[in-house]
C-alpha cells in the first residue's frame, strides 16, 4: 500500500540523482519482492531436486553424476532464474550504499563510491553471465562451464564485495581522510540542512554598535544582570586547585 501510494519528495540524492521518495517507498518494496521470489524459487529448486533424487532421475553411479536431460533442463532454468534474482539484488544493493557506515559520516563515502559500487556492478554482470551459461548449456552433458561461472561469482563476491573496499578504505582513504571524504561530508551536511529545514534560513546582517550609553544599560537591565562574569570551566579548575593546596 505504501508503494502504490508513493509520492515524490522533489529532492534528489547527489550520487544517483534519484528522488528521495524512491528510497522511502520503491526500494523497500522491490527488495521485498526480490527476497520473496528468491526464497520461493530456492525452496522450489530444493524440493524439485529432492524429488528427482528420490525418483532416481538424479543419481551418482560409477563415480559420475548422472542427470536425465529433462531434469537437467528443469534445474538449469531454476538456477538461472535464481541467478537473475541475485543480479537484481546486486543492483538494489548499489542504492543501499547511501546507508553505509564505513566512512566518518553516515552515508556513502569514498570507498563506497569507488570500490563497493564498482564491485556491485561487476557482480551484477557476472550473475547475469552465470544465468546465461545455465540457460545455454541446459541440454549439454555437463555443468562444467556454469559451475566455473558460479565459482568465479563466489570468488568475486568475496574479493570484490568484501576485501577490495576494505583495502581501499585503509590504504587510500585513511591516510588522507579529510581530502578524500570532503565531497561526501559536504553532501551529508547539505542533506542534514535540507532535512531540518535549515536551508530555508535567511541570513540578515545586524548592525552592532560598539558604543554603549548609560541609557542603553538602563533599557537592558535584565540582560546586563544575566551576563556571566566568570567562565565556570577555568574557575572550577582553579577552585579545585586552591582547595587541594589547603
Amino acid at each position: 500500500l505504501i508503494y502504490f501510494n508513493r509520492t515524490s519528495f522533489g529532492i534528489t540524492d547527489p550520487i544517483f540523482n534519484r528522488d528521495i521518495g524512491f528510497y522511502m517507498f520503491s526500494l523497500p518494496f522491490w527488495e521485498f519482492v526480490r527476497n520473496w521470489l528468491s526464497f520461493a524459487l530456492t525452496i522450489i529448486a530444493v524440493v524439485v531436486a529432492a524429488i528427482y533424487i528420490i525418483k532416481r532421475a538424479v543419481k551418482y553411479e560409477y563415480k559420475k553424476l548422472i542427470i536425465e536431460t529433462s531434469v537437467k533442463v528443469h534445474l538449469s532454468l531454476l538456477i538461472g532464474f535464481i541467478l537473475i534474482l541475485k543480479s537484481w539484488q546486486y543492483w538494489l544493493n548499489a542504492f543501499k550504499i547511501l546507508y553505509s557506515t564505513r566512512a566518518v559520516i553516515f552515508g556513502a563515502g569514498y570507498a563506497d563510491i569507488h570500490a563497493t559500487l564498482f564491485a556491485l556492478r561487476v557482480l551484477m554482470v557476472l550473475a547475469l553471465v552465470c544465468a546465461a551459461l545455465f540457460f545455454v548449456t541446459a541440454r549439454k552433458e555437463n555443468w562444467k562451464l556454469p559451475a566455473l561461472g558460479l565459482a568465479v561469482l563466489v570468488g568475486a563476491s568475496v574479493l570484490l564485495g568484501g576485501v577490495y573496499p576494505e583495502i581501499m578504505h585503509r590504504a587510500v582513504v585513511l591516510p588522507n581522510e579529510g581530502t578524500k571524504e570532503r565531497p561526501y561530508i559536504l553532501n551529508n551536511i547539505e542533506a542534514t540542512r535540507v532535512a531540518y529545514g535549515l536551508d530555508k534560513i535567511k541570513e540578515e546582517e545586524f548592525p552592532v554598535k560598539e558604543e554603549i550609553s548609560f541609557e542603553d544599560i538602563e533599557k537592558n537591565d535584565d540582560t546586563i544582570r544575566n551576563i556571566r562574569l566568570w567562565d565556570w570551566r577555568p574557575i572550577k579548575q582553579t577552585l579545585k586547585q586552591i582547595q587541594a593546596i589547603r
